[in-house]
C-alpha cells in the first residue's frame, strides 16, 4: 500500500533539463511527485509508474506520470482532480527560440493560454496550492542588468 504524502508536487512540462533537476530536488526532499507529459522522458536514473499503475506498483521514490498536454483542459483538470497537488511547477510550453519565431500561434498556445488554463482551472476548483511559472528572460527583450518582477515593460 502506498504511503499518501502531504507534499504533493505537480510539475507540467519535466522532460527538459529543469524538469530533471526538479524532479530529483523534490524526490530527494520527500514529496511525492507527478508529472504531466506528453511523451515520457529518457532519464535513466528516474523509476517513472504511471498514475493507473500506482496499486500494483511499488512507487517509493518514483516519479507518477500522467499523459496530458498544456494545451488541453481537460487533461489538467482531470489531473488536478484525481492528486490534488500542494505545490505546481508550470515548465510547459515551446522553449526552442527557433522555433517559437517559426510557430507563433502553437507558441502562444502552450506558453501564454497553457498558463492560463493552469490557473483558471486551479481557480476554478478552488485549489490554493503554490504555482511556479517559468519564463525566459526574453520577456524583458534588450534589458541591460539584473531583471525581476518589478522591471518596466
Amino acid at each position: 500500500m502506498r504511503e499518501i504524502k502531504s507534499n504533493i508536487a505537480l510539475i507540467l512540462g519535466a522532460g527538459g533539463q529543469d524538469g530533471y533537476f526538479l524532479m530529483h530536488l523534490l524526490l530527494e526532499s520527500g514529496y511525492e511527485v507527478h508529472i504531466m507529459v506528453r511523451h515520457l522522458p529518457n532519464f535513466k536514473d528516474i523509476k517513472f509508474v504511471h498514475y493507473d499503475d500506482l496499486y500494483y506498483a511499488d512507487s517509493d521514490g518514483c516519479v507518477i506520470y500522467h499523459y496530458g498536454d498544456i494545451t488541453d483542459s481537460s487533461s489538467i483538470v482531470s489531473i488536478f482532480q484525481k492528486i490534488k497537488p500542494s505545490e505546481i511547477y508550470n515548465l510547459a510550453g515551446i522553449s526552442n527560440v527557433k522555433k517559437s519565431f517559426s510557430m507563433p500561434q502553437n507558441t502562444a498556445d502552450s506558453i501564454a493560454l497553457g498558463t492560463l488554463r493552469v490557473l483558471e482551472t486551479m481557480r476554478s476548483m478552488g485549489i490554493k496550492s503554490r504555482f511556479y511559472n517559468a519564463c525566459s528572460s526574453e520577456i524583458f527583450g534588450n534589458a541591460h542588468g539584473v531583471q525581476n518582477e518589478k522591471t518596466p515593460s
